[in-house]
């Protein structure tokens, strides 16, 4: 799954995966050592569903069911943090999934996972290439976005 994502939060989740020093001071981490509890044996992420290319995430209380809406991004970088196991619908999963290569830099993505500046140009991109079967499917996806 591919989760799209605007500078900031690549670069936060970034210094995680590169495990840059000093990161136990940084305000996340913070917090995270300030509720006792924020593990992976109280807490979960949850992906549900998707909706005009964003993924809708919730963090759930595994004691209470409580579930808090948060962006997707802000919960990669929080299952990071705390080690939160991730799950999400399978039926999301199955249209959501895209192979990657393991040398390769770049990654597919499914349609439906742009949000709609990246659609647009997505579709600019199609007609400049003139790749007009991708930039008619472009198309219809904004025409059902905007109703």
């Amino acid at each position: 799954m591919a989760i799209v994502c605007d500078g900031p939060s690549e670069y936060q989740i970034g210094i995680r995966l590169n495990k840059a020093p000093n990161l136990e001071t940084l305000l996340p981490e913070t917090l995270c050592r300030l509720v006792p509890r924020m593990d992976a044996e109280h807490y979960e992420i949850f992906f549900s569903s998707i909706n005009n290319g964003q993924y809708k995430a919730l963090l759930t209380d595994k004691a209470t069911a409580e579930a808090i809406p948060v962006r997707a991004s802000d919960a990669v970088l929080l299952s990071l943090i705390a080690r939160l196991d991730i799950f999400m619908e399978r039926h999301l999963f199955d249209v959501q999934s895209v192979s990657m290569k393991k040398d390769n830099s770049r990654m597919a993505l499914p349609v439906n996972a742009l949000d709609d500046v990246m659609l647009q140009k997505a579709l600019e991109r199609a007609i400049a290439n003139e790749n007009y079967e991708l930039a008619s499917y472009l198309r219809d996806e904004i025409r059902q976005r905007q109703g």
